[in-house]
């Protein structure tokens, strides 16, 4: 099954998500912020091996209180942890523009229908199927 790690400051929100994608079928690993996504992986290598958390994909919020998603996204992407997606409300094209001078691929607006997203996520999965940065 598919691990994607959703990072959300909005509890509801990141777990409403979480919960939609497992209704999906896919297996989610969520974190608040990048401070718990290192705590996780730090005590998954110390339990399991260090490569026991490797999401083939990571949602990160684009507008957050502490930092931005761009560089969360980046430094996801840096560490090997699967490409990054970043979510918005927004839907500007200024933010797809800016997340791929930054090496991130792609955007996805929460507006976007429960199928609509559904499928962009598929094949966001099927387009990074055999990227090494993947799970």
């Amino acid at each position: 099954m598919t691990l994607i790690l959703v990072v959300d400051e909005n509890d509801w929100q990141r777990q409403a998500l979480c919960d939609f994608l497992r209704c999906q079928g896919y297996r989610t690993w969520q974190a608040r912020d990048l401070a718990e996504v290192r705590e996780a992986l730090s005590m998954s290598a110390h339990r399991r091996g260090a490569d026991s958390l490797k999401p083939a994909l990571c949602l990160v919020e684009l507008v957050r209180e502490q930092g931005n998603g761009f560089s969360l996204a980046v430094w996801l992407q840096s560490r090997g942890l699967g490409r990054s997606v970043l979510l918005s409300d927004r839907g500007e094209l200024a933010d797809s523009l800016w997340a791929r001078s930054r090496g991130i691929e792609w955007t996805l607006s929460r507006r976007l229908s429960a199928a609509d997203f559904t499928a962009h996520l598929a094949r966001i999965l099927h387009a990074t199927a055999g990227d090494n940065a993947c799970a």
